[in-house]
Formats: structure tokens, C-alpha cells, sequence
């Protein structure tokens, strides 16, 4: 499985907005980059639901010493 970046994510999709919004691209093209923007906005939301998982399970077990190799399991 491929690593996520939230940063390059971003970056990313910030690239595919100027195309589509600044350049005179064709139909097709303009939907292929739709469906990449909206491909890297569900992983992003995915990695993002995952580290609020963790954050939660850190705060929510104060008492419990927890492993982070745990937490990626």
C-alpha cells in the first residue's frame, strides 16, 4: 500500500484546480482530472478519518501506555 501525504496531496490537487480553471483543456481531459482531484480528495479525507482514529485512542486511554506500532495496525 502506497504512502499518503497530506502535503503533497494538497499540492497535488491545487495543480489540478489551476488546470481546470486556467487552461483551455478539452472535455474529456477536464474529466480526467475531475476524477484524479476527486481520487486524491478520498484518500486525503481517508488518511485524515485514520489519524483522527489515533488521536482519539491516545486521548481517550490516558491511563494505558500504548505503542504507536500499535496504532497502525
Amino acid at each position: 500500500m502506497k504512502e499518503i501525504n497530506l502535503e503533497n496531496n494538497l499540492k497535488e490537487l491545487e495543480k489540478i484546480f489551476e488546470k481546470l480553471e486556467n487552461e483551455n483543456i478539452p472535455l474529456s481531459e477536464s474529466l480526467k482530472l475531475f476524477e484524479m482531484g476527486i481520487n486524491i480528495y478520498r484518500e486525503s479525507i481517508d488518511e485524515i478519518e485514520k489519524v483522527k482514529t489515533q488521536i482519539t485512542i491516545l486521548v481517550d486511554n490516558k491511563e494505558k501506555k500504548i505503542d504507536v506500532g500499535d496504532l497502525n495496525e
